[in-house]
Formats: C-alpha cells, structure tokens, sequence
C-alpha cells in the first residue's frame, strides 16, 4: 500500500490514503480522502449508528492486514 495515497487510472484523479475518518465519510457520504465524490454504484449506508460504523470499520481494516501463517511448533521443525 502507498502511504502518499493513489491514483485512479480511469478517472485520473488522486487522494490520500484512507484511514478511520475518511473510511467512514465514503461509507457514510461517498467522498474519498481528497474530497471527490465516489461513483453512483458505491452503496451509501446512511442508516449506521455510530457503533455500528466502528464496527465495520475495524472488520474492514482487519481484512486488510497480512495473513501469517503462525510459525510451526518446536516438533514440527
């Protein structure tokens, strides 16, 4: 992942990387981290309540850390 954000190929238009606000704004909003609004297929859950939209946000930032194997017991090796 770029840390300075990226470029979409088809609009040509660049934004910051998201991080827990700018994750819920395009939830939420549909506006990326520069402020663009995002296509008209992206879903809008408008309906969230606050704990909710953590919630999601933490499962969405989960799925994007590695998978790790965890290293083989002493035996294994």
């Amino acid at each position: 992942m770029d840390p300075s954000g990226h470029e979409h190929e088809f609009s040509n238009r660049r934004h910051p990387t998201f991080n827990r606000e700018t994750i819920k704004a395009a939830v939420v909003a549909g506006i990326d981290p520069a402020g663009n609004t995002l296509h008209e297929e992206m879903p809008r859950w408008v309906g969230l309540n606050g704990a909710d939209l953590e919630d999601l946000v933490d499962y969405l930032q989960a799925l994007s850390k590695p998978h790790r194997r965890p290293p083989p017991s002493p035996e294994r090796m």
